[in-house]
């Protein structure tokens, strides 16, 4: 699991009776497991090394963990004092609670992130739309992406799915664009597919309508031979 990949409801401590389980009742045990069941954070310390866990409360009673990776500075940086602030250190082995700090401190990257991601959705839509005269419909929100039906052209139709990506500290949106014949053209056409990767809305724009052009071009030429033939 990588840090951008996470859910905002995730973002929360794990409750710490589930690793040490006091009921004495298997009746009353189950209703409480089953409220808990779920998503946490947490902090494992192992080999002198703090990392940031996610932690799931499954319904068969058991308990998976796994690391989270892409961690920005400042947040790896909090986990450690996390463990200090509970009297813990780098080595004390263990799994520790996320702080009430780090908590807030990684909603705000998360929600920082969606702003972004969603004000950057809107322009690249726009700047479709308006200057290159695409036809746009059927917004499709996904967990992770947006799926979208395109009409670039008169002869042209597809999808277009965007998601927020994170290279080396750096917020991207990736485009993974599907162009082929619309029900218009009268003979087949492979459908053709291309990923752009930017955080510029007009570069982004422009590779993927230029794309989409290349792709018009190759059915345009065939429906003119085509009618050329029918001449």
């Amino acid at each position: 699991m990588r840090f951008w990949d996470l859910r905002p409801e995730w973002v929360r401590p794990y409750p710490e009776w589930v690793f040490r389980p006091h009921f004495t009742d298997a009746k009353t045990f189950e209703e409480a497991w089953r409220k808990l069941v779920g998503t946490y954070l947490g902090i494992h310390v192992y080999n002198c090394q703090a990392r940031l866990v996610l932690i799931r409360v499954k319904p068969d009673y058991t308990i998976e963990q796994e690391d989270i990776e892409g961690v920005p500075e400042p947040i790896e940086d909090l986990v450690v004092r996390c463990v200090e602030e509970q009297g813990g250190a780098l080595n004390i082995s263990g799994l520790y609670r996320p702080c009430l700090s780090l908590i807030n401190t990684i909603k705000e990257y998360i929600e920082d992130d969606e702003e972004w991601y969603e004000d950057f959705w809107d322009r690249l839509y726009d700047t479709l739309k308006e200057k290159y005269g695409w036809g746009i419909k059927l917004k499709v929100m996904g967990d992770c992406f947006d799926l979208h039906n395109i009409y670039p052209t008169d002869l042209t139709s597809g999808s277009l799915t965007t998601r927020l990506v994170h290279k080396n500290g750096k917020r991207l949106v990736e485009a993974t664009v599907m162009v082929g014949p619309s029900v218009s053209v009268p003979f087949d056409e492979p459908t053709e597919d291309a990923v752009f990767v930017s955080d510029d809305v007009e570069e982004l724009a422009k590779k993927v309508n230029d794309f989409a052009l290349s792709v018009d071009r190759k059915i345009r030429e065939k429906v003119m031979k085509a009618r050329d033939a029918d001449k």
